[in-house]
């Protein structure tokens, strides 16, 4: 189910929503996390109901394992590594399987057929979040869990596709706090408000550079300079406004319920330094990998050459866990070398005491630039394919026909780079709204209004799924 379709639109979210809000008024907290938890479950059945049985079977197996954590505390550590190779077999037979055996064949030079293996949607994204919940109880950061929260915890279905990926300890506590069973209109407007500039995201910008990317990425045929930036810097802003209309939508849902969803994407193109975009890219992410591998393999514990290998392999293995394609892999370790080269210019800097200042707008090029050569590894079937694309951007022809681009494109994409820079994110428009500011944000919400409902007649009889409900 998506959520520019008109079902969940029309029907399954105000079905949810209209009797969360009048079982609320009952006071039963635990009745309103099994119609969250229900509807959550049939969110996700509707695709392929038998994977219905796979997230059943992944919740109550981690949630034992952690209940067997807090009681057999010798073997807490045994218990522990069993429920992280469970977690991680599960996204290796499902997602990695066909890759991992296929590249093995061809190193031993002998053919192999993939295999007809279904990929659930979401599993990278729960999958992580429940290995993230085993550390936690593992260390007693979280004691004494209750089934029904940790279900909804994990299932919640604004989260439960494409992220962010939450920790037990950030949404739980919306389920303890007493604002949880009220009528908060204030989170209603809010999100609104969040939902419907998610959407125009999604539906008005993203859904129309897609042909555009496709033509660049999908063609058979020989790309000149311009049709190969016009496609790159399309893809640059779908995946841009696609990632982040999902992630306003999942906050903005959140807040229809009165949970609180963490930021996930916070303006990453405004970034002057490479860092700095990993600070604002998928922040939940970073902040698992970070947390759950880097720091674990020893960080910058082992000195400088042992933090470069663990930052390098933590991209890299990031990279990976975006699917099981060596353009993945090669896009994870270009940004770790990407970020292995800023650490060391200011190591270098600091230790010759250079005093030297690079102007914004030039960091700000270099790392754009940069993580537009990376999106073209990421979206490219091989990396012959993407070396190819770049070789065409990097050529430029002595005529060229602009129509076969069309004379709006490069403009539209100007316009897409200063809404990237100049816009407020949907979250800062949200807070203004929240503050009462515009006249109590009448004139903002007349604005979300309009592009809920230009976005709803734009989508037409088959709407397009989120770029990240295939990682």
């Amino acid at each position: 189910m998506l959520f520019n379709s008109y079902f969940f639109l029309l029907l399954f979210l105000p079905v949810v929503f209209f009797i969360f809000h009048g079982l609320v008024s009952f006071g039963r907290v635990n009745i309103v996390l099994v119609w969250l938890t229900a509807a959550s479950f049939f969110f996700y059945s509707y695709w392929n109901p038998p994977f219905v049985l796979l997230l059943s079977f992944s919740v109550t197996a981690n949630f034992f394992l952690a209940r067997l954590m807090s009681t057999k505390i010798s073997c807490a550590r045994i218990i522990l590594i069993l429920g992280v190779v469970m977690n991680l077999s599960l996204i290796v037979y499902f997602k990695y399987a066909n890759f991992i055996i296929g590249s093995f064949s061809s190193i031993m030079n002998r053919s192999w057929i993939n295999r007809d293996i279904f990929l659930p949607l979401g599993i990278s994204f729960f999958t992580f979040q429940q290995i993230a919940f085993l550390v936690e109880i593992y260390r007693k950061e979280i004691t004494e869990p209750k089934f029904l929260h940790y279900a909804l915890f994990v299932s919640f279905f604004p989260q439960l596709i494409a992220g962010p990926i939450v920790r037990y300890t950030e949404i739980v506590p919306s389920f303890l706090d007493p604002g949880f069973l009220k009528k908060n209109y204030g989170n209603m407007v809010i999100g609104i408000f969040l939902f419907s500039i998610g959407l125009a995201k999604k539906v008005i910008i993203a859904d129309t550079l897609s042909p555009w990317v496709s033509g660049v990425f999908d063609g058979k045929s020989e790309l000149s300079c311009l049709a190969a930036w016009s496609g790159v810097l399309a893809y640059t802003f779908q995946i841009y406004f696609d990632f982040s209309g999902y992630s306003d939508m999942a906050m903005g849902l959140g807040k229809l319920f009165n949970i609180n969803i963490p930021v996930n994407f916070r303006s990453p193109y405004k970034a002057i330094s490479i860092t700095e975009f990993w600070r604002r890219w998928h922040i939940t992410l970073s902040s698992f990998l970070k947390d759950y591998l880097y720091i674990p393999m020893g960080g910058n514990r082992n000195g400088v050459f042992g933090q470069y290998r663990n930052l390098l392999v933590t991209m890299t293995l990031g990279g990976l866990w975006h699917g099981a394609s060596w353009t993945f892999v090669f896009w994870g370790a270009y940004h770790g070398i990407l970020l292995l080269v800023h650490k060391m210019i200011i190591k270098a800097t600091a230790f010759l005491n250079w005093k030297i200042r690079v102007p914004k707008p030039l960091s700000w090029l270099f790392t754009f630039f940069s993580v537009i050569v990376g999106w073209v590894f990421f979206r490219s079937d091989s990396i012959a394919h993407a070396f190819s694309i770049l070789s065409a951007m990097a050529i430029p022809e002595c005529s060229v026909n602009i129509g076969a681009i069309s004379t709006w494109h490069f403009p539209y994409l100007f316009l897409c780079l200063l809404v990237c820079l100049f816009a407020p994110s949907g979250v800062e428009m949200a807070k203004i709204t929240a503050e009462g500011l515009w006249e109590k944000g009448t004139a903002k919400t007349i604005f979300a209004a309009c592009l809920f409902i230009i976005s709803v007649s734009l989508i037409g009889s088959k709407p397009t799924e989120f770029l990240y409900f295939q990682f």
